[in-house]
């Protein structure tokens, strides 16, 4: 089966072996560090990471997010399937931050 057929049947069959779905998954997990290395880099530093005062006083989530696609698509897609509610969110992108003001903890960033 994973010699031949299309590639939805061959990602199927590698994902139903645990062994091959271990490895798919270091894969995965060290192409996110090697993305998040990238934006780390003092060369090229994210805007996270800015040494600026007033490029850190510019900073806003939707910059954050498109430089997070450009620099690390891979972990921005995992973010992005893991954070938006595609049942209530038709918009691609819309990663909207709020804040609870009945409690006073803070609800995560991503909804």
């Amino acid at each position: 089966m994973l010699v031949r057929g299309a590639y939805m049947q061959i990602e199927n069959a590698a994902w139903k072996s645990a062994a091959l779905r271990k490895q798919l998954q270091i894969v995965a997990l060290k192409q996110i560090d090697s993305e998040c290395n990238g934006l780390c880099l003092t060369k090229q530093p994210s805007c996270l990471r800015s040494p600026n005062k007033d490029k850190l006083l510019d900073f806003s989530l939707e910059k954050f997010e498109k430089e997070l696609e450009k620099r690390a698509p891979f972990t921005h897609a995992i973010l992005e399937t893991a954070c938006v509610n595609r049942r209530n969110h038709n918009i691609r992108g819309e990663w909207v931050p709020w804040y609870d003001s009945s409690s006073s903890l803070e609800k995560p960033i991503f909804s």
